[in-house]
């Protein structure tokens, strides 16, 4: 009977591992925004975080409680979302500035 409750509190004393996809995607999506907001990585390095976040949240999600690392998940998805959608804007920008421009 002993031996059950050790394994009982032993169980309960284990914290969940931290996801390792949550946190590469987190660095990733970072690093995507530092350089020029993916002006100069053309979207690869915000591509490539926003689908780590992705499937990091869904994997912390299916675990229950044995994965932690949601927070770094959602932050890769929002910083990999605005380093794709930034440069567009930008681009957007540039594009009606010289149509303007052009106009005289």
């Amino acid at each position: 009977m002993d031996t059950n409750n050790n394994v009982a509190t032993e169980n309960q004393n284990v914290r969940p591992k931290w996801s390792k996809t949550a946190i590469i995607g987190f660095i990733i999506s970072f690093i995507g925004i530092l350089l020029l907001l993916g002006i100069s990585t053309f979207g690869i390095l915000p591509l490539a975080g926003l689908i780590l976040g992705i499937v990091s949240t869904r994997k912390i999600n299916r675990n229950k409680g044995k994965l932690r690392g949601k927070g770094f998940s959602i932050t890769s998805i929002v910083l990999g979302g605005l380093g794709l959608i930034f440069p567009l804007w930008l681009s957007i920008a540039f594009i009606w500035a010289k149509i303007i421009q052009l106009r005289g």
